[in-house]
């Protein structure tokens, strides 16, 4: 047995002219020493696609926490730019900004439980957190969303599997239906 205490709220708010703005915050706590699969394995992505609730420069498995902390911000202007651009405002695309930060950390009596096979998993540190931010644009052909990402910390890390270096920079494109 062991225990595990999480909270998360999110909330959409309408800014007016501005737009919207979405915010998630989370705060996990595993104060029990557990095998890696019952800690927090943050969400990594390495495909080509965007997905909204991962950290899209991260790669799969590459940090775990028992004690983490994390804000994801997504501000969908709403046309409040490529509205006054007479194209833009016909094709009716929207521009969206994000960020996300992660703080967390792994104790040493998890850490040193983790099989020496998975030596992917890195640690956070409480002092430097993983960040990213994010621009794009919305609403082509009513369905598409391309974003481009900027990975800020964590960049002197190695992919595992290929031995290269995190992405830094990438394109991503996502499937939306807004009305």
């Amino acid at each position: 047995s062991y225990n595990k205490f999480f909270f998360n709220v999110t909330q959409v708010k309408n800014v007016g002219l501005l737009g919207r703005l979405k915010y998630s915050f989370s705060m996990g706590w595993t104060p029990d020493a557990v095998p890696y699969p019952i800690l927090e394995n943050h969400l990594g992505n390495q495909t080509f696609f965007l997905n909204y609730d991962s950290y899209n420069l991260m790669n799969f498995f590459e940090f775990t926490s028992d004690k983490y902390t994390s804000l994801h911000l997504e501000h969908h202007f709403d046309g409040l730019l490529f509205n006054r651009l007479p194209l833009f405002k016909k094709w009716k695309w929207r521009e969206v900004v994000n960020g996300q930060i992660l703080f967390g950390s792994v104790t040493d009596k998890n850490y040193f439980i983790i099989p020496a096979e998975y030596p992917s998993f890195r640690r956070l540190t409480i002092d430097k957190p993983y960040a990213e931010v994010s621009y794009g644009i919305e609403n082509i052909f009513r369905l598409v969303r391309i974003d481009f990402i900027h990975r800020l910390t964590y960049l002197e890390n190695q992919n595992e599997i290929s031995g290269s270096a995190v992405r830094k920079f990438a394109v991503k494109v996502g499937l939306q239906f807004t009305l």
